[in-house]
């Protein structure tokens, strides 16, 4: 699935490090990032060089529903993740995510259930492309080194996955991931 970049503004700064990344590293829950996010917009309405509304007024889950609305389905990368796990090759999501995105693709996706396994930042506290959560990912697969094959479309999230000897590559179209995931012979 592809997804939308994170929001900056309102959200840009909380403790010198977005509020976005405090959800999906799991150091604010769900409840506290709408409420947050609520404050912070009722301040930044009150500040003179801004022409914004009164400030975000969405009840919890109206705000929840929009905010994790970024996915769009990327049907080939779908259908080649059905295949490998029809074929029985476990398949693992790695995500920097929250609570809130992984709900919300539960519940819009019916694909996301034929994971083997989830490795979700705000669950392991743990944020790509720091070491932690590749370790968090092979203490959940009990996989290491060539015996992972990591696809992200961050290019230092896929070298820092190189780095701990994955196969690692960088998604940038569709077309280029599946040729490469060919020539691995994979059953596809």
């Amino acid at each position: 699935m592809g997804h939308a970049p994170a929001p900056t503004g309102l959200l840009a700064r909380w403790g010198g490090v977005s509020l976005v990344e405090q959800l999906e590293r799991g150091n604010i829950d769900n409840r506290q990032f709408y409420e947050l996010v609520t404050e912070a917009s009722a301040c930044a309405c009150r500040l003179p060089s801004t022409s914004l509304p009164a400030g975000l007024r969405l009840d919890y889950p109206t705000f929840a529903y929009l905010y994790a609305d970024i996915f769009t389905p990327v049907h080939s990368m779908i259908a080649a993740q059905q295949a490998l796990a029809a074929a029985g090759v476990p398949t693992y999501c790695l995500s920097n995510c929250s609570g809130l995105h992984i709900d919300d693709v539960r519940q819009r996706y019916p694909f996301f259930s034929s994971f083997t396994g989830l490795v979700l930042s705000y669950e392991v506290r743990s944020f790509k492309p720091d070491p932690e959560i590749y370790a968090a990912a092979e203490d959940i697969t009990g996989l290491s080194g060539s015996d992972l094959l990591f696809i992200d479309d961050r290019s230092e999230n896929a070298a820092a996955a190189a780095a701990r000897g994955w196969k690692a590559i960088h998604h940038v179209s569709p077309a280029g991931t599946l040729a490469q995931l060919r020539q691995l012979d994979l059953p596809l």
